[in-house]
């Protein structure tokens, strides 16, 4: 990603229009217009602050006619593209180390594309220093966007991809929307791929902690992550929507927090026949688990399991929710 700095800057102008043709006058307008922006951003490295939506929509017309401009302006240039070499393609993969520039993914020596730098509808050339290497993937996506233009695509990924990533209300609708463009635009290709969706559970997004003591919750280690998450994949049980009779006569502990209280939860563990209990012991069937349960409960979990040969299972507080919410179990109705 770093390679991104080295990108030559395109000018911004949008009083020149679109269409011009390559002249003398307007190559000098263009070349005052690169050697201010050269400066601009040299000084400041970074993009515009803008606290305004309409300015925001603004800012990308104005970065996307400028682009265009260019364009138009080097139409009129050779355009007879440079064939590189075995031996050149070569010298290019190993600039990264057989990396790609934008997303450092592994490449191969028959398997990657010669990114230029400075792009060649922006006056860039086919000489070797101008290139390096990229997967497909990036080398589509990076197309022949401005400096300015691929700085805003990165903030503006990584701020949705965090919103998408905690489920904020604001993520899961553009979420939604970005797989409905996805599925259309997988439907145009001549041999459609089979969707790639994870066996989803709500135990994949539990953080368990230590405990507590008189300063509050003490933060698990990496390591205890890691064997949390191996306890949590050994005898995690998904909830049996279909049988109603899932929590009769069973033994449950809960631990941890969700979005509903611990007394709805509890409420329709009992209207089910289920019994609920403080402690682990070797009589429990299921430990109930939401955010921020204790590490200690698992690690229990597993030493009661290596006794019992693997009759404690681990169910999430998330699924339950989630089975009232799409109403399969009602808390006060039956």
């Amino acid at each position: 990603m770093a390679h991104l700095s080295v990108l030559v800057c395109i000018a911004r102008n949008t009083d020149i229009p679109v269409c011009a043709s390559r002249s003398p006058e307007n190559e000098s307008q263009i070349q005052k217009l690169r050697i201010n922006n050269h400066k601009k951003m040299k000084e400041k490295q970074e993009i515009p602050f803008i606290d305004d939506i309409n300015s925001l929509v603004e800012e990308f017309n104005d970065l996307y006619q400028n682009r265009l401009f260019i364009k138009q302006a080097n139409k009129s240039k050779d355009n007879t593209r440079g064939v590189l070499s075995s031996l050149q393609r070569k010298l290019v993969l190993s600039k990264t180390g057989g990396l790609c520039h934008i997303c450092g993914c592994e490449l191969s020596e028959d398997n990657f594309h010669c990114d230029h730098i400075k792009p060649y509808s922006q006056e860039g050339t086919d000489e070797i220093d101008n290139f390096l290497p990229c997967c497909n993937f990036c080398n589509n996506y990076r197309w022949n966007y401005s400096p300015e233009e691929i700085q805003w695509i990165l903030k503006l990924g990584v701020w949705l991809k965090t919103k998408i990533q905690s489920s904020e209300d604001i993520g899961l609708v553009a979420g939604t929307n970005f797989i409905k463009d996805e599925i259309e635009r997988e439907n145009r290709r001549k041999f459609p791929r089979k969707s790639y969706n994870k066996n989803i559970t709500n135990i994949n997004r539990l953080f368990p902690i230590k405990g507590k003591n008189k300063k509050g919750f003490v933060k698990t280690t990496h390591e205890e992550i890691l064997r949390a998450r191996g306890i949590l994949g050994a005898y995690y049980q998904p909830l049996d929507i279909e049988n109603k009779d899932f929590f009769k006569h069973k033994l449950f502990v809960i631990s941890g927090e969700s979005s509903i209280s611990r007394q709805n939860i509890e409420a329709l563990i009992l209207k089910r026949g289920g019994v609920i209990k403080k402690t682990l012991s070797q009589k429990i069937d299921f430990l109930v688990i939401g955010n921020y349960y204790g590490f200690s409960k698992l690690i229990q979990v597993e030493e009661l399991n290596i006794v019992k040969k693997n009759s404690v299972k681990i169910i999430s507080q998330g699924d339950i929710i989630k089975a009232i919410d799409d109403g399969n179990y009602d808390v006060h109705n039956d």
